[in-house]
């Protein structure tokens, strides 16, 4: 399997030693492009976040997380160095970003346009819609 570009074909294990080494290079390669500065790799530590990572959120979802931390302005995050620890810290709150990015629109239930028609006013809920009709009746 093939996680990110330039990396090798891995044994189909999501964490083995070959896609943790390819999400540290692509990891250096973006902080480089991003950030203009090299990445100091702390082995030990960023090896085993970058493990945990990958369990957790997977190849495609960690690369477009990379990109947010090196580019978002959010003000706690522009106060660090972007490394791999401060990914794991705001992870969750990445990964929500990109979720909420990503998701299409909410499609609205029929009956919420046609509140506005015979009631004046969009209904919050079908409950609510339901004892309106009921009440006009």
């Amino acid at each position: 399997m093939m996680l990110f570009e330039d990396s090798e074909p891995t044994t189909g294990k999501a964490n083995s030693k070959a896609d943790v080494g390819a999400f540290i290079a692509l990891f250096c390669k973006r902080y480089k492009e991003l950030r203009r500065a090299s990445y100091f790799v702390r082995r030990p530590k960023d090896l085993t976040l970058a493990r945990l990572l990958l369990e957790t959120y997977g190849a495609a979802d960690l690369a477009a997380m990379v990109d947010d931390l090196l580019t978002v302005d959010d003000e706690w995050i522009g106060a660090t160095d972007r490394g791999i620890g401060i990914l794991v810290v705001k992870a969750s709150w990445l990964a929500n970003r990109h979720a909420q990015t990503a998701a299409p629109e909410p499609v609205q239930e029929p009956w919420y346009d046609i509140c506005s028609r015979e009631h004046g006013s969009a209904c919050r809920s079908r409950w609510e819609h339901e004892m309106r009709l009921r009440e006009s009746a």
